[in-house]
Order: structure tokens, then sequence, then C-alpha cells
């Protein structure tokens, strides 16, 4: 009718939309994650965003700071053994 308006009905929630990780799952490609950790700090990031990076006997690592990066530079074989991508911590 004329004036009226339909107004939800307050449900179950519908499941969450997937994320592009979940999605490439679902259709068998494989999800290239540019996620890393700074060896330095533990910090978390994305390669793509990284302030900073340097190599090391032929490994990239990234880093939060410039700072983080002068701190690997200085005292590599403190660092370079922690995997990235798995939060270590100094």
């Amino acid at each position: 009718m004329e004036g009226e308006r339909l107004v939800p009905v307050l449900g179950p929630r519908p499941p969450p939309a997937l994320n592009r990780r979940s999605a490439c799952r679902q259709v068998g490609k494989p999800h290239v994650s540019d996620m890393t950790t700074d060896p330095v700090c533990g910090m978390s990031l994305e390669e793509s965003t990284a302030k900073t990076s340097t190599d090391y006997e032929g490994q990239r690592y990234y880093f939060c700071s410039d700072a983080c990066r002068e701190e690997f530079e200085a005292h590599p074989d403190e660092y370079a053994g922690r995997e990235q991508g798995v939060g270590a911590s100094p």
C-alpha cells in the first residue's frame, strides 16, 4: 500500500563475507600472503607497506621503522635466524 515501508525483521546474522584468503581456498587457488614479521620488534606487517627493508645473506627482511632496520644492520646475526612471519621477539 501507498505510504507503507518494509522493515527488516531481526533474526540470525548471515554468515560473514568471505575474506580474500578463504575465497582463494574455495576456488582452489593458493593465497600468496605478503604478511611478515619485523625480526627486531616482532611486529606483524605487510611487505608491500613496510617502512623499509634490507637484504642479508640472500634474504630480504622488512621493518616497521628505520630504527628497527638500523638495529638489524648493526647486529644482523642476532636477528637473521628468526623466521619471518613467526612472531619473533627481541
